[in-house]
């Protein structure tokens, strides 16, 4: 839908072409008024119309000065004049402010109607080829940005040239990137004044910034834009600026930061030179499944969660490479399934299988992201014990009490009872303290 703007001193035509005209049949889901040049620019400065029919004769700013003004401000607004035939001497004037046509008054409702359809036409025109040359820069910045073969980058960089948004001699800029959880398919429409390209990339998106300004001041106001979007995202960059030609190289090592963001999280800022001689640990400390089953069978939730946070810890000291990490925690979630859920078919039922947890393990961004989802995993799994811990103990209960409430007359013993279910004595007993707070005797 597109916006219109209407400026005329006269009420009689300005009420006619505000009230009279659809201009929601015709695609304008907005209609601007203004009753003298200068309010009119105001509005025009404010609201970005696609469209303004002004008159020519207008107290404090003319129709004119008007169009002169959006030409320099608005440039993609089409200006239609209204004009009467005394007036008509202003006509050459008009054109020379690139005025889109004219009505002569009086207009009628159809006059208006077929000059609006033009213009529709025209803005529907120029919006398909604005969308294509942003395709096209968006192919030729990420060929430039991502391409391995040497002759692509070249014919991208040229084209580039050609369609003028990079000049040919002279052009450098800061390579910023942001790696976060975004719209998948969608690039977020950040405007700020120092971005000169944006282009999405796997996880994030790649900013050529001006060398103009200071690269970590526009950093931190990227990070605040994204923040206002609902956008949390690492963002990290290069201090030093580069030539067009440049920039693959520089895309390479700015992409190795994204290893350290999975230790140091979302909402930071990374300086490559500031990391580019730091090298992770090989070293993956390893937690023990076997242990971790005992604890969950024996229900030490609290045992379970220490033995966890213990492992984190251990990994976010040695800080060994991520994909190590995630491969690691697959494999003690793989062992923990094979010992407690694959023989179970009521957990199998209920517990995520294999490969949804590996896909939820492969998507964690950050270290604290592959935490939380294993630190969910487990807590499921000890809840789903826990329930059938208590339904087999309430089983127990209810057949220890029927077997008392029968021979209740007879001298009984717990070992006696407990041999009547096929249990040992000291289980049978403690299983009856906890559900019941009393002793069998």
């Amino acid at each position: 839908m597109y916006k219109v703007l209407l400026a005329d001193d006269e009420n009689l035509q300005l009420e006619t072409l505000q009230d009279y005209v659809d201009w929601k049949e015709l695609g304008f889901s907005q209609v601007f008024s203004a009753k003298n040049g200068r309010t009119a620019l105001a509005l025009a400065l404010e609201y970005h119309p696609d469209l303004v029919i002004t008159d020519i004769r207008m107290p404090l700013m003319d129709g004119l000065e008007l169009a002169a003004a959006l030409r320099e401000e608005c440039p993609d607004t089409k200006v239609v004049f209204l004009t009467g035939y005394d007036d008509f001497s202003y006509i050459r004037s008009a054109f020379r402010v690139d005025a889109f046509d004219y009505l002569l008054k009086p207009f009628s409702l159809d006059d208006v109607r077929k000059v609006v359809v033009r213009v529709l036409e025209s803005l529907k025109k120029d919006r398909l080829v604005a969308r294509s040359m942003d395709l096209l820069t968006d192919s030729y910045l990420t060929d430039l940005l991502t391409c391995q073969e040497e002759g692509h980058r070249q014919e991208a960089y040229a084209g580039l040239v050609r369609s003028g948004r990079l000049s040919s001699a002279g052009s450098s800029f800061f390579l910023m990137q942001a790696l976060g959880h975004f719209d998948p398919g969608k690039s977020p429409d950040i405007s700020m004044a120092e971005i000169a390209f944006s282009v999405k990339k796997q996880g994030g998106v790649l900013f050529l910034v001006s060398s103009a300004v200071i690269p970590e001041a526009a950093a931190i106001r990227l990070k605040n834009k994204l923040k206002s979007m609902g956008v949390l995202a690492a963002i990290s960059y290069s201090n030093q600026p580069c030539s067009p030609e440049q920039l693959y190289e520089k895309r390479c090592s700015l992409e190795g930061l994204k290893d350290w963001v999975f230790y140091e999280g979302n909402e930071k800022i990374l300086v490559l030179e500031e990391r580019q001689d730091l090298q992770m640990e090989k070293e993956l400390p390893v937690l023990s499944a076997e242990m971790m089953e005992k604890k969950i069978l024996s229900g030490e939730e609290e045992a379970v969660e220490q033995m966890q946070e213990g492992w984190f810890q251990k990994i976010k000291e040695a800080r060994p490479w991520p994909q190590r990490v995630k491969k690691e925690f697959f494999n003690v979630y793989t062992e923990i399934y094979d010992r407690l859920v694959s023989k179970n078919d009521s957990l199998k039922a209920v517990m995520p299988g294999k490969s949804e947890e590996y896909e939820r393990l492969e998507q964690a961004d950050t270290l604290e992201d592959l935490c939380a989802s294993m630190k969910e995993w487990i807590a499921a799994l000890v809840h789903c014990f826990a329930e059938q811990n208590m339904d087999k103990s309430g089983q127990i209960v209810r057949q220890v009490k029927e077997y008392i409430m029968k021979h209740y007359q007879d001298p009984l013993t717990a070992e006696e009872i407990a041999g009547k279910i096929y249990l040992s004595p000291n289980y049978v007993r403690n299983i009856f303290k906890s559900v019941t707070g009393k002793t069998i005797l």
